[in-house]
């Protein structure tokens, strides 16, 4: 979280040089195209990380429950791998100061038991963890979470297995 933070005031600081570098004449000639190029790379960065922190991290697709667990790519997990959602708690630590613990309500997903290839998957730990059959995201990267969200997610996914068998 702190590197994203890091990266989008990063990309703020590069759109106001490049404004000061275009309006600063002692620069020469090739301040026009060293401005214009810092610009661009900044607005692709700032919108490259809205883009990622502004994904759904769980929709329903088809047959398929589709997590954003990357920074990247999306998972998708059939639904018949998806026995229920419930409400957990995450503690960690924050990336700055390893010693101030924080915990936060969570968004635990629990996966059957007979279907071993989907025990464990590949994550970005900032945004969840998968083991054991269970995928927790964390939840300072989900809407605020509360038991009517917890019981709507429940309802949706019993609709769409209801679906998917008739």
């Amino acid at each position: 979280m702190i590197l994203l933070i890091g990266l989008m005031a990063l990309s703020w600081f590069g759109l106001g040089f490049t404004g000061w570098m275009l309006f600063n004449s002692s620069l020469g000639v090739w301040r026009n195209w060293l401005a214009i190029a810092w610009a661009g790379g900044g607005i692709i960065l700032c919108g490259s990380l809205l883009h990622i922190l502004g994904r759904a991290r769980m929709r329903l697709r088809g047959d398929n429950l589709q997590l954003a667990l990357n920074w990247v790519q999306s998972t998708r997990i059939p639904l018949d791998v998806v026995e229920c959602i419930f409400a957990g708690e995450t503690k960690g630590a924050w990336a700055i100061s390893p010693k101030i613990p924080y915990r936060t309500r969570s968004l635990v997903i629990r996966l059957a038991e007979t279907a071993r290839p989907w025990s464990s998957g590949p994550v970005v730990k900032t945004f969840a963890t998968w083991s054991d059959g269970y995928i927790t995201l964390h939840g300072l990267w989900c809407e605020p979470l509360d038991r009517d969200l917890i019981l709507q997610l429940n309802d949706y996914l019993l609709k769409a297995k209801r679906k998917d068998d008739g």
